[in-house]
C-alpha cells in the first residue's frame, strides 16, 4: 500500500471516529434533555424539573405546566430557595393517591429512603406525615378542575393549604430543602399547572 493509500485510509478512519463521537454526544445530550425542563423561566425564580421516571410518563402542556400519567414522578426545584413558598394547580382526573413530597431532595428519597415530609391526597382526604408526626385532614377536592397546593416552610416549621383547607403549620425536625417532589403510582393521570417558587412567605 504506498503513502497517499495510507494517508486516505488514516484520515477516513479518523473522520469516522469523530462524527461516531459527535453522535453519541448529541444521543446523550437529547437523552438527559428529554428528562429535564424549565418552566417561569421569565421570572426570578425558574422551575427546573427533572423527570425521574420514564420520559413519556411526563407530557408538557404549555410553557408553565404539564400532565403526569402514573406511575410517574417529577422533582421541582428553584435553585438557592430552601425557605420560601411553593404554589401549584392541580387538576385531578380520579381520586387516585398524589404524594408531595418536602424536606428530602431525589438523592435523599430514591437512595437513602428519607422521604422527607410526605402529603398524601387520597380522595378527599389528606395525610401530612414527617418522621415523628402524623396528622389527616378533610379536603373535599374536585376531580376534572383545578384546586391549589400551597406550602411555606420556614426553619422548622411548614404551612400547608389544600385546597380551600387550611391545615395548619406541621413542625419537623428534617432541614429544608430545594425540591419539591411528586408521585403518581396508579395509571391515573394529574394536570400540574403553573408551579411557583419565591422567597416571600
Amino acid at each position: 500500500m504506498n503513502k497517499l493509500a495510507r494517508c486516505c485510509i488514516g484520515g477516513s478512519s479518523a473522520q469516522h471516529g469523530v462524527l461516531l463521537l459527535v453522535s453519541l454526544m448529541g444521543l446523550l445530550t437529547l437523552s438527559c434533555s428529554s428528562h429535564r425542563f424549565t418552566m417561569q423561566d421569565q421570572y426570578a425564580y425558574p422551575v427546573r424539573a427533572v423527570i425521574l421516571t420514564h420520559p413519556t410518563s411526563v407530557n408538557r402542556t404549555h410553557d408553565n405546566g404539564f400532565e403526569m400519567r402514573g406511575p410517574a414522578r417529577v422533582a421541582m426545584r428553584a435553585e438557592r430557595i430552601t425557605h420560601g413558598m411553593f404554589t401549584t394547580e392541580i387538576t385531578r382526573t380520579s381520586t387516585s393517591p398524589l404524594i408531595i413530597q418536602l424536606r428530602t431532595t431525589p438523592y435523599e428519597d430514591s437512595v437513602l429512603h428519607r422521604r422527607g415530609m410526605v402529603i398524601s391526597i387520597i380522595g378527599d382526604s389528606t395525610t401530612i406525615e414527617t418522621s415523628d408526626n402524623r396528622s389527616v385532614f378533610f379536603t373535599p377536592l374536585p376531580i376534572g378542575r383545578p384546586f391549589l397546593v400551597d406550602v411555606r416552610s420556614v426553619g422548622w416549621s411548614t404551612h400547608v393549604r389544600i385546597g380551600h383547607t387550611d391545615c395548619g403549620v406541621i413542625r419537623s425536625q428534617l432541614p429544608c430543602t430545594e425540591w419539591v417532589i411528586l408521585s403518581l403510582k396508579d395509571s391515573t393521570s394529574v394536570m400540574v399547572g403553573d408551579p411557583w417558587f419565591d422567597v416571600s412567605i
